[in-house]
This record gives C-alpha cells, sequence and structure tokens, in this order.
C-alpha cells in the first residue's frame, strides 16, 4: 500500500475545513485504498471530527521540521494553511495548495473601489512583457501568496473568467484556476417545501450573541408574516452563544447534520463567506447574503456582487445593506419560485480530487481531467 495521504486545513472559519471535507469525498472512490491522515485544529477539527481519529496541527509541523533530507515523505494536501505550507516547503514535502482567497493576495492601494476594480487597473499599468514588473504587484509578505509559489500544486478556486491580470498570474505562480469547491453530497434547490425551511449559516467566525438574536428574530418575523408553518436551522460558530424553547429553531454540530439540512433548505441567509455563498450557487439555492462585519467579508462580497453582475445571474443571490432589510427580503424571496443560474463550474472538488490521485499513482489508473480551466 502506498503511503498515507497526509491533509490539513487553515484552523479558523468554516471554509477550508468544507473544502478540504469535499475533495476528500471525491478522492474516497478514486482511491478506495488509499488512507488518509488527518491534521486538524480548531474550528476545522470540530467540522472534520466525525471522520477518522485526528491528529493536531501542530503535531504537523513536529513532523515536518523533524523531517530528515531525503527521507521519504508522504503527498500533503493542504487547504488555506500557509504556515504549514512554507514548513511543508522547507522540509521537501510535496503539496497540493488549495485556495480560495485569491482576490485577497494583493494589498490594495485603494479600499474605497471594488477590489478586483483595483487589480485591474494596477494591471494595466504594468507592460506585459515586464514579468518584474508583475512580480512586484504581489505582496512579498503574503503568507497565501508565497505558498502559492513553493507548492507543488497549486489549485484555486474562481467564479469566472477575467483576462489580464488572472491569467498573468497565474502563469507567475504555476496555479491552476478550478470550478467551485463545493461537497458534492450537497444536493440541488428543489423549490419552497412546506414547512419553509430556512438555513441561518453564521460561518466559523465567532459572533456575538446580539448579532446572532437580532439575525434569528427577524427571520422568525418576516416567517409568521408569511403565514407559513416553517422551520429553522442554525448552523456555524455562533450557534453556541443561542439558545430557545422553540422546537422549530434546532442548532446544527456536525457535518453530516450540515449537510443534509442544507439539502433540504429552501432559503440560505449567511454572512459574506465565499463557501457557504458558493455552496449555494452550485445547487442554485435562493441565499441572502447579510453586510459584511470585517474587512475580508468586505471583499468577499464585492467578488460575489462583481460575480452576479458579469453573469447577469437572476436574483438567487440577494444582497442586503442592513440587517433591517432582512425581514423584506426573505419575505419576498418566500413568494418566488426562484431558480439558480446554470453554467457556474461546481466540478472544482472533483477536479483537486483526479490532480491528487495523478501524483499518487499512475495516470493510467485515474480518469482524465475532463473541465477546462476557469
Amino acid at each position: 500500500m502506498s503511503e498515507p495521504i497526509w491533509a490539513t486545513a487553515e484552523s479558523w472559519g468554516y471554509g477550508p475545513a468544507a473544502k478540504l471535507d469535499a475533495v476528500l469525498e471525491c478522492l474516497a472512490p478514486l482511491m478506495p485504498c488509499q488512507s488518509v491522515r488527518l491534521f486538524a485544529s480548531g474550528s476545522c477539527r470540530q467540522l472534520l471530527s466525525y471522520r477518522s481519529a485526528l491528529d493536531t496541527r501542530e503535531e504537523l509541523l513536529r513532523l515536518l521540521e523533524s523531517r530528515l533530507p531525503g527521507s521519504s515523505a508522504p503527498l500533503l494536501v493542504n487547504v488555506m494553511d500557509a504556515e504549514v505550507q512554507l514548513a511543508a516547503a522547507a522540509a521537501g514535502v510535496r503539496c497540493v495548495y488549495i485556495d480560495s482567497l485569491m482576490h485577497l493576495w494583493m494589498t490594495m492601494a485603494e479600499y474605497g473601489i471594488p477590489y478586483y476594480e483595483a487589480l485591474e487597473r494596477a494591471w494595466r499599468s504594468v507592460p506585459a512583457s515586464d514579468s518584474r514588473a508583475a512580480r512586484s504587484l504581489m505582496n512579498p509578505h503574503d503568507k497565501h501568496w508565497l505558498a502559492h509559489r513553493v507548492s507543488s500544486l497549486s489549485l484555486y478556486q474562481e467564479l469566472n473568467p477575467f483576462t489580464g491580470f488572472r491569467r498573468e498570474l497565474v502563469r507567475h505562480v504555476h496555479a491552476r484556476a478550478v470550478g467551485l469547491v463545493v461537497d458534492p453530497r450537497l444536493r440541488s434547490y428543489r423549490g419552497q417545501d412546506d414547512p419553509v425551511h430556512v438555513l441561518i449559516a453564521f460561518g466559523g467566525r465567532a459572533r456575538d450573541a446580539a448579532y446572532t438574536t437580532d439575525i434569528i428574530d427577524s427571520v422568525t418575523t418576516a416567517l409568521r408574516h408569511a403565514r407559513r408553518s416553517w422551520r429553522i436551522t442554525l448552523a456555524g460558530a455562533s450557534v453556541g452563544v443561542w439558545t430557545s424553547t422553540d422546537a422549530r429553531v434546532t442548532a446544527l454540530r456536525s457535518r453530516p447534520d450540515f449537510i443534509a439540512r442544507f439539502s433540504a433548505s429552501g432559503v440560505v441567509i449567511t454572512p459574506p463567506g465565499l463557501t457557504t455563498v458558493a455552496e449555494c450557487i452550485a445547487t442554485r439555492r435562493p441565499c441572502i447574503v447579510l453586510p459584511p462585519t470585517s474587512v475580508g467579508e468586505t471583499a468577499n462580497r464585492a467578488l460575489l456582487q462583481e460575480w452576479h453582475a458579469r453573469c447577469n445571474a437572476p436574483d438567487t443571490l440577494v444582497f442586503i445593506e442592513d440587517p433591517r432589510a432582512l425581514v423584506p427580503a426573505l419575505s419576498s424571496v418566500l413568494t418566488q419560485d426562484l431558480q439558480g443560474v446554470h453554467g457556474v463550474p461546481c466540478d472544482g472538488a472533483g477536479y483537486c480530487a483526479r490532480r491528487i490521485a495523478r501524483l499518487v499513482r499512475p495516470v493510467a489508473e485515474v480518469d482524465d481531467v475532463h473541465e477546462t480551466p476557469v
């Protein structure tokens, strides 16, 4: 049997762990006898706890730092943990680095304009043949950027094709764009059921009790106005700060439960985290995107709004500017049978799994990679 694959993801947030879980799910049928050793800490450990016994991220760093030069080493699959990636490169370990934060690789000189507008403006100022100037656009101190530079294979999720900047950036870091990295177990939207099922996904970042309570109260208000039977499912790091005696409101604490409840939901409400919104796009599910509460969420929101406008997508993504707009937004969604945008490349997890399998065993044993790079 071949060496076990090592796998890890960034310790904070929902997205990294969910993407690793999706890739492992796609890898299992390709390599049914391949063992995977998981290293996880923080919210990543909580989300992946349903899988086999987990080692800690600290143990992975220790193994990498103590590795003897020339000794055999497994392939490392790493989702967005730049520190681990740099340690693996220093130890001479082959790595596949998967990222969904391409829009955060560079430091913007101006933050008051949409993120990609700043990138494209910077790119247009660089002569096409001047690779030195192109490299100078990157923030040399950004760990994610450095992690891509030292990877054996670098893959990143993208929503839509861009000319110019992204194409050249990929050439400089030998990366490859893939479709949305979404768990294949998530079922597509099938219309509003009765009772109406609303999933509120707060994401992996903990939020205070007042924020959580205000969102839940707004949702229950809208559902009462709709005069329909309903149920609410809460997911994410904030569910522990809220309790209810209402049997129609339940909190999720396991990944399999989330997959089942997401697949049954008629609408998802979430802060502007890329992964949850990408899951809604991939499953063509109505999604109300709450106002951002951090710099990262502001950048995410700009990216999502730009994608939505460029694709001329149906209004399955509803962006609200103020939490007080949640009640009318949800009431509007509940009166429509929205169908999401078709044609969005969503096989990013499968693509990543096939590339990983081809690195571990002969190409002839693994199905060819069919999708066109984003």
